[in-house]
């Protein structure tokens, strides 16, 4: 098994890990920082040319809602699963 950093990825071996996310239905960016989130959505939509949807659950996922054609913030889902 082999773990490498958001940030390594993307700043080390970018054209793989595009080559790589592009393939699969759908991209899980987790303990990721709010800008890396951002960027993998930026660098998904930059490269595929498509509109780019993005699901998140709390104030950390803003920059990447944001950063997304498409964003659904569900602080309620979350709310409603924590009471």
């Amino acid at each position: 098994m082999l773990i490498l950093s958001t940030q390594l990825c993307l700043n080390l071996y970018k054209n793989e890990f595009i080559e790589i996310s592009t393939k699969l239905s759908a991209v899980v960016a987790c303990r990721c920082s709010p800008t890396q989130k951002a960027d993998v959505a930026r660098l998904i939509r930059h490269h595929t040319k498509k509109r780019v949807c993005c699901i998140g659950d709390g104030g950390n996922d803003v920059s990447m809602i944001q950063a997304a054609d498409v964003g659904e913030p569900f602080q309620q889902l979350s709310e409603m699963i924590l009471s």
